[in-house]
């Protein structure tokens, strides 16, 4: 029988996503279960960075729909811990995990994109609105820029969860 390998990007995407699960069911759970969610918390953060704090990037006209989910994928599973780990801070008067200035990650890709049904869907959205990443950390920097400074260049929009990844990076900001 053929039984994956745990050392596989996959394998430690699912593993990072269930310990993730767990961390947030326990969080709100009984005190008992919050202390082991908060021990389980540093593990997560832990397999979080050693899986790289980065994400190779979705844009390229040369992947296909099944490599984007897989990089789409991974690059949310890391926004979302990083943000669960900011409503931590607001919530337990706790240090993030994971810090603003660590990732080195791209904005999470529209919604459009990521509920296309279908390959075909898929590339249709893209032919008619060409990907574009943003870097986390520059539209975090063009958020404080004042006004007039190279950084106001106009920029896309970003997806609703790349903008939850920046209300959260505020608030880190403001917990330091």
């Amino acid at each position: 029988t053929n039984t994956p390998s745990s050392n596989t990007p996959e394998a430690r995407l699912e593993t990072i996503q269930a310990l993730f699960l767990l961390v947030a069911v326990g969080t709100w759970a009984s005190r008992t279960l919050l202390r082991e969610s908060l021990t389980v918390r540093s593990w997560l953060a832990l397999l979080v960075q050693e899986a790289g704090l980065s994400n190779p990037p979705t844009s390229l006209p040369s992947l296909t729909w099944e490599e984007w989910i897989r990089a789409e994928s991974e690059k949310r599973t890391k926004c979302l811990i990083y943000c669960f780990f900011n409503l931590h801070c607001i919530a337990y008067d706790i240090p993030p995990l994971i810090v603003s200035t660590k990732m080195d990650i791209t904005l999470p890709q529209t919604a459009r994109e990521w509920r296309a049904a279908n390959a075909w869907e898929w590339a249709e959205i893209r032919r008619q609105n060409p990907p574009c990443e943003i870097k986390f950390l520059d539209a975090l920097t063009k958020l404080f820029a004042k006004s007039g400074t190279i950084m106001q260049k106009s920029q896309p929009p970003t997806s609703s969860l790349g903008n939850y990844m920046l209300i959260t990076a505020i608030s880190q900001q403001i917990f330091f």
